[in-house]
């Protein structure tokens, strides 16, 4: 018993069965996965992250999971050690006066650059 009242026991408790490695999943890496995806060197990306059309992210950026990158209308365009917060959306289009307008307005459609050394916490950016 400890000088609290209480005794902890552990009853019934086994060792982990063996793993079979060949039907192991490991985790993604981060680093690897912008790697594959063209990114500057020592950036992160979590396997969350959609990202469509034409993204560039430059070196050491952290991209958090549940991200959106969509350069599917526009070029996307992310500098060097900039951080984007779990969550954020950036989207180079969107279709907010053609809803307004009932159909009669256009999607609008513009290329998206963030700098440097930037951080860019959850929501959305998109064109005005």
């Amino acid at each position: 018993m400890s000088r609290y009242g209480w005794t902890v026991v552990f009853a019934g408790l086994s060792p982990s069965p063996p793993v079979d490695a060949s039907r192991t999943v490991s985790r993604n890496d981060r680093w690897r996965l912008a790697a594959e995806r063209g990114f500057g060197v020592g950036t992160s990306v979590y396997d969350e992250c959609l990202i469509l059309g034409d993204v560039e992210v430059g070196a050491h950026c952290w991209i958090g999971p549940f991200t959106v990158f969509d350069g599917s209308r526009a070029a996307l365009r992310i500098g060097d050690y900039t951080q984007i917060s779990s969550g954020a959306q950036i989207h180079t289009h969107n279709s907010i006066a053609q809803c307004l307008t009932g159909g009669r307005a256009k999607p609008v459609a513009a290329p998206i650059t963030i700098g440097r050394c930037c951080y860019i916490a959850q929501e959305i950016v998109s064109p005005r």
